[in-house]
């Protein structure tokens, strides 16, 4: 895909950026609509979050892991799925400081789309985000029947394709969790890349 039909795609999509700190909402901001995104609503903790996707449907989501003393973004995540609050469609992306073994696996096991440790740049995010984005829009049909609770497994061409999408990002996913898990046991600190594509 190139790089104009990314900026394309950018431009339809609702983000939704969570994060406590008033600076790092507004460089991420920055950095999306460099990317190309026209509509990026922020937030500042987790009860802010949950009302404006009460009244959103976002796209993409973009939470930080700490977000102060009441839910974390992990909780966060947990409670919008139970509440039916984010689609299968809507990308759930964690950005975190925190690189302790026991804070990583608490939000792999929880299944965000990506995981990306601070700090980060804009090549970085953009990146991350330009893999997500394509492999969504790779299992739009499947995501999408998913959000209607349409499990009919006879449309083999939809259920085809995404069978071999899924194996690709299960294979993706634990090579991801080896790789953090030979870090954090290694001691070379902060685990500086992305965990899940």
């Amino acid at each position: 895909m190139q790089q104009i039909d990314l900026m394309k795609l950018y431009k339809t999509k609702k983000f939704l950026v969570i994060d406590d700190y008033a600076e790092i909402r507004g460089s991420i901001k920055r950095m999306l609509n460099k990317f190309g995104a026209e509509h990026v609503d922020t937030a500042h903790n987790g009860e802010d979050a949950m009302e404006k996707c009460e009244k959103n449907d976002y796209d993409i989501i973009l939470a930080d892991f700490n977000l102060g003393e009441k839910k974390s973004g992990q909780q966060l995540l947990e409670e919008m799925r139970y509440r039916g609050l984010i689609k299968y469609t809507t990308l759930y992306f964690m950005i975190t400081a925190e690189t302790t073994r026991e804070k990583v696996y608490s939000a792999i096991e929880n299944q965000p789309d990506a995981y990306l440790a601070k700090p980060f740049g804009p090549p970085a995010l953009q990146k991350k985000l330009d893999v997500l984005l394509i492999s969504k829009k790779e299992l739009a049909a499947i995501n999408d029947a998913a959000d209607k609770h349409d499990y009919d497994t006879h449309s083999s061409e939809r259920w085809g394709r995404a069978s071999h999408l899924l194996g690709a990002f299960s294979l993706r996913h634990l090579v991801s969790i080896r790789a953090a898990n030979e870090s954090i046991q290694e001691g070379r600190g902060p685990v500086t890349q992305t965990l899940l594509l």
